[in-house]
């Protein structure tokens, strides 16, 4: 319950190349808000751009190697986001 002296809680927001981080973050309630293409001219990298409001905490824990989760949820969360990376890559044309 929010009473009148409380800040709203803020969403965070990250930005990572790495695939197995953005599946633990989702897989533990992060968001996937968009993923973005980098071309670097022999190949291109896939950014993923996720938030929530314990996201730092989440990236946090993943990089100590102190991470858990289920792992269905994080074989789903990948499943999910090689969908998207895909769907991306796609519709993404080459100059």
């Amino acid at each position: 319950m929010k009473t009148a002296n409380q800040k709203p809680v803020s969403t965070q927001r990250i930005k990572t190349k790495d695939l197995w981080q953005s599946a633990f973050m989702l897989s533990r309630g992060g968001r996937l808000k968009t993923l973005r293409i980098k071309d670097n001219g022999q190949r291109r990298e896939v950014i993923f751009i996720l938030s929530g409001e314990n996201i730092n905490n989440l990236k946090e824990e993943f990089q100590s190697g102190q991470a858990t989760c289920q792992v269905r949820l994080l074989k789903a969360s990948l499943m999910h986001l090689k969908d998207e990376m895909f769907r991306v890559i796609r519709n993404t044309s080459v100059n």
